[in-house]
């Protein structure tokens, strides 16, 4: 991977739905090579998946909380997590708690 990877990928972060053509502008290359390099990338695995950013007032959630647990049941805990649709994310960490979950909601109650 060389510093042109890099940008690519910068470039990607910032906006997945850069065209090659757009990329290929902005790094100083044809956008044949881009769409090379970045199938070179996904088959690597550097690019795993790409994603769409959802903004969650446009779906009336107000609410985001960080929230540290120290379940019982560390295999249901997850479960739960996995399937709440207010739950966005979920991370196994070290220290005091074992999990740090980021929750979206409409309320706080």
């Amino acid at each position: 991977m060389d510093q042109t990877d890099l940008k690519i990928l910068s470039h990607l972060q910032e906006n997945a739905r850069l065209s090659m053509v757009e990329i290929g502008k902005l790094v100083g290359l044809s956008s044949p090579s881009v769409t090379e390099r970045v199938r070179r990338l996904e088959e690597q695995g550097v690019i795993i998946s790409y994603r769409t950013i959802v903004n969650p007032k446009e779906l009336k959630k107000h609410i985001t909380a960080f929230v540290l647990m120290e379940p019982r049941d560390c295999n249901k805990y997850k479960k739960f997590a996995m399937e709440h649709p207010d739950v966005v994310e979920c991370h196994r960490i070290a220290g005091l708690y074992s999990y740090l979950t980021k929750v979206v909601t409409e309320s706080v109650h």
